[in-house]
């Protein structure tokens, strides 16, 4: 996440506006859907406010980052956030998936088990994270998958992030918030 600040001076508050106004419209035109909030809008908040207007809810399935994408939704999404699954093992999620395949790359697998975790706790919203090691690599490489499952739809990501495990959940946390965001649009 970046944080954008647009500073003016003008004769008052108001003049200050003015000469911001051209500037902040061009960033958005340029930066598009990336741009989500202005002063102390947050992420979590945002999606808060998207849940209520579609009158939905998500639950969380973690397969790797313990638990922080649940951590952020229960804390700055809490009435729109029905809970979540914190799963330590591969084998874990298939038997959340129940018969669904959750085999194939963290992408796809994120994608069931997103799918899986929607219905497993009957919300219209399934969110999931998938950690999977890069063998071999130096330094060490994840690849993380993210998925929604929402409206009979699954809109899946893959990233590949370096870094010590508490900075990969803390970047998964925020990518999937922000997958999640553009998904309600």
């Amino acid at each position: 996440m970046v944080d954008i600040r647009i500073a003016a001076k003008g004769t008052d508050a108001a003049d200050a506006d003015r000469m911001i106004e051209p500037v902040e419209a061009e960033i958005r035109q340029r930066l598009g859907d990336i741009v989500f909030g202005v002063d102390e809008d947050t992420l979590e908040g945002q999606i808060t406010a998207r849940l209520r207007a579609g009158g939905a809810r998500v639950a969380v399935a973690e397969l790797g980052s313990a638990g922080a994408v649940a951590e952020r939704l229960a804390t700055g999404a809490a009435e729109g956030f029905a809970g979540g699954v914190i799963l330590a093992r591969p084998d874990e999620a298939r038997r959340l998936a129940g018969d669904a395949d959750v085999t194939g790359s963290a992408g796809e697998r994120a994608e069931r088990l997103a799918e899986a975790v929607r219905k497993w706790s009957g919300v219209e919203i399934g969110l999931a994270t998938v950690f999977e090691d890069v063998p071999g690599t130096t330094p060490p490489v994840t690849v993380v998958g993210i998925a929604v499952a929402l409206d009979g739809r699954r809109a899946g990501r893959e990233h590949r992030l370096g870094g010590d495990r508490p900075s990969l959940r803390i970047r998964t946390a925020t990518l999937a918030l922000d997958l999640l965001r553009r998904s309600l649009s």
